[in-house]
């Protein structure tokens, strides 16, 4: 059986700043407690190897999805609101490697990174759609 899970994370950055952020983790497992100690240990694993989850302190299951059958129409599956402005941060698709049978797909214009904007490099992106 096929889990999603979302996870919620805070950080203690060095230079005394905090941080907060969000990932998302697939994996096939047969219950969802098998599903939850898998996502354990690669956590774990990612905080040992990983320098992105370097100042990560801790982490939160948001959700832990159950996909026995996606179905042919599309499914919301998370939304979160937030008050106030949109922080800067960095997003990443597959940020410690892609499996084997999964690709993420991105606009180009969204992902390169321009320099002389403000954040060292951070871009607001293009919307998709715009409601008026």
């Amino acid at each position: 059986m096929l889990f999603l899970g979302h996870f919620s994370f805070d950080e203690s950055i060095a230079t005394e700043k905090v941080g907060h952020g969000y990932f998302t983790c697939i994996v096939e497992a047969d219950t969802g407690d098998d599903a939850a100690t898998k996502f354990k240990s690669f956590i774990e694993f990612l905080k040992e190897k990983e320098p992105l989850f370097k100042d990560v302190i801790r982490v939160y299951i948001e959700d832990l999805i159950h996909i026995k059958n996606p179905g042919d129409q599309p499914v919301l599956l998370r939304m979160q609101s937030s008050s106030g402005e949109f922080p800067e941060s960095i997003s990443y698709s597959f940020p410690v490697g892609k499996s084997k049978g999964m690709e993420a797909y991105g606009l180009t214009q969204n992902v390169e990174k321009f320099e002389d904007q403000a954040g060292e490099g951070f871009k607001e992106a293009d919307p998709f759609i715009v409601f008026e």
